[in-house]
């Protein structure tokens, strides 16, 4: 034996358990450039105001498209999503009431406030 080695001890590494992951699976907990669902609907809203038409719905379903992706939403329901964007921003119809940017204050809130009763 060596009286001049030193032994070493080696901590294991602690692991969440698969399948679980930790916090909430929102836009806001993704990346720093998460997209908020108030963010989508104020740009389809300003779409909506400047383009009408075939490239108002092409645009409108790639913004619903981008939203849904970021938020995790099932396929199913981003096809959904992405005809109902798409059909906001090609029809003509501009009220004072930006109508798909309070859908998504009120998505946010909503979802806010479900956290806060389970958690």
């Amino acid at each position: 034996m060596n009286p001049h080695s030193e032994s070493t001890v080696v901590e294991p590494e602690v692991l969440p358990p698969r399948g679980e992951a930790s916090g909430p699976k929102t836009a806001e907990a993704q990346a720093p450039w998460g997209v908020n669902p108030i963010l989508v609907g104020f740009l389809l809203d300003l779409a909506n105001m400047i383009i009408i038409g075939i490239p108002g719905f092409i645009l409108g379903a790639a913004l619903g498209v981008w939203g849904c992706v970021y938020n995790r939403v099932p396929v199913a329901v981003t096809v959904l999503i992405c005809f109902a964007c798409g059909a906001y921003v090609f029809t003509p119809i501009r009220g004072p009431i930006p109508l798909a940017t309070l859908i998504g204050i009120i998505l946010v809130f909503s979802r806010k406030g479900g956290m806060m009763k389970n958690g």
